[in-house]
Parts: C-alpha cells; sequence; structure tokens
C-alpha cells in the first residue's frame, strides 16, 4: 500500500508540470521525492484523527513546508525563479489535495 500511494503522489507530483519547455522533470528532482515522502508520510497519522479528508490534508500540507521550500529553490536553480513559481503555485494548490486522497486511502485501507 505504501508503495502504490507514493506511486500516485509521485505521479501527481509529476503533472504539476505545467510549461513545455522543462528540460527535467519534476519528480526526478530528490526533493520532489522527499516532498512525495513528507505528504505520504504525515497523512497516515492525520487518517486518524477527526476531520475531513481535506481539511486533514490542508494540515498535512503546511507540514511539509520544509521539503516545499527546499525544491522551489532546486527548480529555481535549474530553470529560474519564474518557472519555480509557476510550478510550485500549481504545486501549492495540489498538495492538500494529494494529502487528502492519502488520507482517504489510508482510511479505506486501513
Amino acid at each position: 500500500m505504501r508503495k502504490t500511494m507514493l506511486a500516485a503522489i509521485a505521479v501527481a507530483l509529476a503533472s504539476c508540470q505545467t510549461a513545455a519547455d522543462q528540460k527535467r522533470p519534476l519528480i526526478s528532482y530528490p526533493e520532489a521525492k522527499e516532498l512525495a515522502y513528507c505528504l505520504r508520510d504525515r497523512a497516515k497519522p492525520a487518517a486518524r484523527q477527526e476531520g475531513g479528508p481535506l481539511e486533514l490534508g490542508i494540515v498535512v500540507a503546511s507540514m511539509c513546508s520544509g521539503p516545499r521550500n527546499r525544491l522551489h529553490d532546486a527548480i529555481s536553480r535549474d530553470e529560474g525563479p519564474r518557472y519555480a513559481y509557476l510550478v510550485m503555485r500549481d504545486m501549492e494548490r495540489d498538495d492538500a489535495k494529494l494529502a487528502a486522497e492519502a488520507i482517504v486511502r489510508y482510511r479505506a485501507g486501513g
């Protein structure tokens, strides 16, 4: 289940790439993998808490700001600050949804 969850998060992270001229796939950044692990690992204990999945997903996503900032810095170094801003803006919207999906899966699978 953990590998399935991580694969789903990785696919969702990869889908956040919006520019056609991206030279490096987003998921190839170690920082993206770190963010995926963070979302997955924080979602598991959150699944046992009271509250809706999206509410908890927002909390989980906020707990992963360190990996998200490191990913921003890495993309900014490789692709430039404007592109990094655009990618991270899209990811920020999606992180809570990814965490909410992980919470729902954990609740369904135990």
